[in-house]
């Protein structure tokens, strides 16, 4: 083989070697567009060429890539030296003593990591190039110094990585750092125990107080994982928890999944039932809660106490759900069955202890007394005979008012409810003779027959209820009746003039009265009008005065005290009344006043007035300004007063009386 020359790192040219094919002296073998099969079979060439490359890159060996060999047409080079630029450049004695394989910008030779030599040697230069203890070492320190691949072969755990170095301290956590662990370090239980008891530390918990949370925030959560993070599980391996301890005392619960297990639900109930001292159905929703099983009530019984005993087999067969103190499971009274099995039930066991008759009897005491009384108030309005009616076990002909437990709520809220009664009654009394028209019924009739309640929704007014119910027609008068009319119809004054009217039109033509001034109270009272004073937003002070005269019904000037009823005893009471009467008594009597006596207040119906003087006319007068003093008009001049002048001054007493009653 010939000789050619080569190129070497500034150096004098080198004699190459030749080759069976010509060689182009124009261009370097890898040049040409074919090259020569086994040519980097020479180790000379092979330097020669790796060399070249880094004076046409410009660049440092550990700078230079698999793609710098491929483009420069060396990837003969690389593929001679396992593909690994390293081998490459190492074998061209470009490198310093101290450089590393993985110093170069590309993977190190296939298998280097295998080598235990190079991975602790990779770690030892990696903390003294860092500067870091080993415990602050990351992922991103191997990363950044070209150290994938031994991250990979520990399958990414920096503690691994230390550890087989040899430069961690005997008390290291390496859970107390940031580095990834290896997925096998929790699988030892020695391992676990210690990682728990140094968290207990930390945490200052007893062991059944720690949760997962615990875990994960002091980076020990995978020591749960060989227990499917159940914490319980995981102490309980490490023998942290006290005998007889039970998951769902822990303070994080019970694992998932663990209520799937009939054995667990039954022994949780079991143990409950024995730590109360309660027997079953006395179980109630707060043991389960204040015991540490709210999750078990809540989430798989609905909180149903019931559902419980019966999912473990602890209830016995005739219990009925209602009968529990926590009593029924949630919407179990929305299904009728359920309702009619309980409403049944109940008339069985009531008939059988001898409390009742028949179905007829049942009170809304006995649903209580049963613990149905939740039932009754949340679908029958608390009444019995319609929880007895749903359930078919009244008939739809019964009449509820019969019934001892009386009619359901709001029944009497349903007109044909209150038609239905109002005429039963009326024709159950007109049967027996003792009413003929349904005017004459009475209170007494309703109370006989249980109907108060009925009575009561047209607050006590029987006229009310008769027009309401079509048994009288709708101008009907009420006070025809001899029942109350309500204090409601007397709001109207329209009613209250009309029935005044009507009162004296029927006294008038019975020849009772013959003038208006003969209107007394009593007659008013004999009328049913005794409450039609009720209906005034200020009630009349005097009954028969004012409402004839709220009716227009009297003379113009007509005075109170020409009534034969008379005046309210109060009339008297105001200063203005009694001097309008006395001015008005001297005016009608045409009398001077020295003339005036006793019988003329008689005759006027003024004795009630007065009275009011200590029977005295002298004081009457002078009240009304008509005589001064006693000793001030002597007798002389009391008999020779003219009627003209006596007029003057009763004129003069009556006009200061109206001045004054204005100011």
């Amino acid at each position: 083989m010939k000789n050619v020359s080569r190129l070497d790192n500034g150096g004098p040219r080198q004699a190459l070697p030749t080759w069976k094919t010509p060689v182009l002296t124009e261009k370097l073998p890898w040049q040409t567009e074919r090259i020569p099969n086994g040519l980097w079979k020479d180790r000379e060439l092979r330097i020669e060429a790796t060399r070249w490359l880094l004076r046409v890159t410009k660049k440092r060996p550990e700078e230079i890539t698999v793609r710098d060999f491929d483009e420069n047409g060396l990837h003969g080079v690389l593929v001679r030296c396992g593909t690994s630029p390293y081998l490459a450049l190492k074998e061209a004695e470009v490198f310093s003593p101290d450089f590393k394989p993985w110093m170069v910008g590309t993977h190190v030779p296939n298998g280097f990591w295998k080598s235990k030599e190079n991975r602790i040697d990779a770690v030892k230069w990696l903390l003294e190039k860092t500067g870091k203890k080993p415990e602050e070492i990351d992922t991103l320190d191997l990363r950044s110094n070209n150290l994938h691949g031994l991250l990979m072969h520990h399958r990414g755990s920096t503690f691994a990585i230390l550890a087989e170095a040899g430069v961690l301290s005997s008390d290291f956590m390496p859970w107390q750092s940031s580095m990834h662990l290896p997925n096998n370090y929790w699988d030892e239980k020695e391992t676990r125990v210690a990682a728990i008891n140094w968290l207990l530390k930390e945490t200052k918990k007893r062991p059944e107080e720690l949760i997962g949370d615990d875990f994960e925030a002091h980076s020990i959560s995978g020591a749960l994982r060989i227990f499917k993070y159940s914490v319980y599980a995981t102490l309980l391996d490490a023998g942290l928890l006290p005998p007889g301890f039970k998951p769902w005392q822990m303070a994080g619960g019970t694992p998932k999944g663990y209520w799937d297990s009939a054995d667990h639900r039954k022994d949780a109930v079991m143990w409950l039932l024995k730590r109360t001292g309660k027997i079953p159905e006395t179980l109630t929703g707060s043991d389960f809660k204040e015991n540490s099983l709210v999750g078990l009530f809540s989430r798989v019984y609905r909180n149903s106490v019931l559902a419980a005993l019966i999912d473990t087999d602890i209830a016995p067969q005739e219990l009925m759900p209602w009968q529990m103190d926590i009593g029924v499971p949630q919407r179990y009274w929305k299904v009728k069955e359920n309702r009619v099995r309980a409403v049944r039930w109940l008339v069985d066991v009531l008939t059988k202890e001898g409390k009742i008759h028949d179905y007829t009897d049942i009170s809304t005491k006995h649903f209580h007394d049963k613990k149905l009384g939740g039932m009754l108030s949340a679908f029958y309005h608390g009444s019995a005979f319609a929880a007895l009616l749903e359930t078919g076990v009244a008939s739809s002909d019964t009449l509820p008012w019969l019934m001892k437990m009386g009619v359901p709520n709001k029944y009497w809220g349903g007109r044909e409810n209150r038609k239905k009664a109002a005429v039963w009654l009326f024709n159950k009394l007109k049967s027996e003779k003792r009413i003929t028209a349904p005017e004459e019924l009475n209170r007494n009739h309703f109370l006989e027959f249980r109907l108060s309640g009925f009575l009561g929704y047209y607050k006590g007014s029987i006229y009310s209820l008769l027009v309401d119910t079509g048994l009288v027609p709708q101008d009907f008068k009420p006070w025809a009746m001899n029942t109350h009319v309500p204090n409601s119809f007397w709001s109207s004054k329209e009613n209250r003039v009309g029935a005044v009217k009507w009162l004296i039109d029927k006294l008038m033509k019975e020849g009772k009265i013959s003038d208006i001034r003969q209107v007394k109270k009593p007659q008013f009272v004999e009328n049913g009008l005794s409450g039609i004073s009720n209906g005034s937003k200020a009630r009349y002070s005097n009954f028969v005065y004012d409402a004839l005269n709220e009716a227009g019904l009297l003379p113009p000037g007509l005075k109170m005290w020409e009534m034969e009823s008379g005046v309210s005893k109060r009339f008297w009471n105001k200063k203005e009344n009694r001097i309008d009467a006395v001015l008005w008594l001297v005016k009608v009597s045409g009398k001077r006043p020295e003339e005036i006596g006793r019988g003329d207040f008689q005759r006027h119906n003024l004795l009630g007035l007065l009275s009011r003087y200590k029977s005295s006319v002298f004081l009457a007068l002078r009240e009304a300004g008509i005589v001064v003093d006693q000793d001030s008009l002597d007798e002389s001049k009391r008999r020779s007063m003219t009627n003209e002048s006596f007029n003057q001054t009763v004129l003069d007493a009556m006009q200061k009386f109206i001045k004054e009653t204005r100011e």
